[in-house]
């Protein structure tokens, strides 16, 4: 088998994501056999059991800050739950005004295959935003204070008036 992974996250930046791209990575599926794919599932499957196909899924999961390289992780498990992996076809003929019908069971291993993942990159804009909505809010906390601390009795009301640094 040869599978093949890449994701991008267009608007957050342009940088292409590809499995084993990164130094130091491996594509390890760039070529693999069936029974190694097999092998990496938990727990881990046989061709041998599987004498009804199987509905196999490869999921690659990303998580990238996008201004650094970044590698999947790789889940792969059965889906069919132990049932099996069956299509069927059915052919329809006339011969001599008879209309019959054949059926045909196919049985086999079907693969499918899933790259998705959550893109991530530090926005200067979004932090000051948020910077001065906190010291909004903080302004707005000395205001609520100073009105809470008029409505106490009369002689605390003089003695904050006196403390409060203006």
């Amino acid at each position: 088998l040869k599978i093949a992974s890449a994701i991008a996250f267009p608007s957050i930046g342009n940088k292409f994501f590809v499995t084993g791209d990164s130094p130091g990575a491996a594509n390890r599926f760039k070529s693999i056999k069936l029974g190694e794919l097999l092998a990496l599932a938990n727990p881990p499957m046989l061709l041998q059991d599987m004498p009804l196909g199987a509905l196999i899924s490869v999921n690659f999961f990303w998580q990238c800050e996008v201004v650094s390289h970044c590698e999947p992780t790789v889940v792969v498990k059965r889906l069919d739950g132990g049932n099996g992996f069956v299509q069927k076809r059915a052919w329809h003929a006339r011969s001599g005004g008879n209309e019959t019908r054949d059926a045909v069971y196919m049985f086999g291993l079907r693969i499918v295959i899933d790259s998705a993942g959550v893109g991530r990159r530090v926005s200067w804009t979004l932090i000051f935003i948020q910077l001065g909505s906190c010291l909004a809010l903080l302004r707005l906390a000395a205001i609520l204070a100073d009105f809470l601390m008029l409505k106490l009795p009369q002689e605390r009301q003089g003695a904050y008036k006196r403390c409060k640094v203006t």
